[in-house]
């Protein structure tokens, strides 16, 4: 573990707690290229925090908190969620949220280290609720990287200027497949989030493979990805697990009891 690292999501933990208000912090998690194990000297570290919303916005029924916080020196961000969102995020089966389920990089809320150490627990099943969903949304993530190529993003043009496109993204494009392969031949969530071809993605990220390469791989991969969501869409079906579901709304129950009858929220 890079405890660097570590200290970073701790320093990102204490800043969304000053900033959030009446919520209630339940953990903050490292979302991002160190979670792949596909961090270089230049990785930013990015984070997600769970909150509970406060009785206010209980009472009122207020708008549930997404937002990004950036964070000093380096203007890293950290994500906010209800706690309600993040679980409609799970079932959802985005990679972006489900990762910090997995990440050895959290700050939990000591008052919450159950409910942290209950979602820790059944991870895998998480990861594993809807397997449609699942390959749907790394499809789509792939086809986000694909348009994503080499299109002008402020913080890509350097990139862009230096090889007439973004290592970075080609390098996502074929961890995803890699991911999608792996996942449906059964192995752990956990295992899938290192890409069995990892030296060579970092190569590929640092700019390996020359343009004209690099596109025909790119195009490679975008139609590899559309033969393999139309062969699964043949095999699977739009299917949540209900006792999956029924474990994570009893842990949110308990979660918002906790927080009522504590009375967590502070005075109002």
């Amino acid at each position: 573990m890079n405890q660097k690292v570590l200290e970073r999501v701790e320093d990102h933990a204490a800043y969304v707690a000053l900033n959030i208000g009446r919520e209630i912090p339940i953990f903050t998690a490292l979302q991002g290229s160190q979670n792949y194990q596909m961090d270089d000297e230049f990785s930013d570290v990015d984070t997600k925090t769970l909150v509970v919303p406060s009785f206010e916005s209980l009472v009122f029924n207020k708008k549930r908190t997404s937002t990004t916080l950036e964070v000093a020196p380096t203007i890293e961000h950290a994500d906010v969620k209800d706690w309600r969102e993040m679980v409609n995020c799970w079932k959802k089966q985005n990679i972006n949220f489900i990762e910090i389920l997995f990440t050895p990089y959290v700050h939990y809320n000591l008052n919450y280290e159950w409910a942290y150490t209950a979602l820790w627990v059944m991870r895998e099943d998480i990861a594993h609720f809807n397997p449609y969903k699942a390959a749907c949304a790394m499809h789509g993530n792939l086809v986000e990287k694909y348009h994503a190529f080499d299109h002008p993003y402020p913080s890509a043009m350097e990139k862009i200027k230096k090889f007439g496109y973004d290592p970075k993204q080609l390098s996502h494009m074929l961890r995803f497949k890699d991911f999608l392969i792996r996942y449906f031949k059964d192995e752990s969530y956990e295992q899938c989030l290192i890409p069995s071809n990892r030296e060579e993605l970092i190569a590929i990220k640092r700019g390996s493979i020359p343009l004209e390469d690099a596109r025909k791989i790119r195009e490679e991969t975008l139609e590899w990805g559309r033969k393999f969501m139309d062969n699964m869409k043949d095999k699977l079906k739009d299917n949540p697990n209900p006792k999956t579901e029924r474990e994570l709304d009893m842990i949110t129950y308990e979660v918002f009891e906790q927080a009522i009858r504590n009375r967590d929220y502070g005075d109002f």
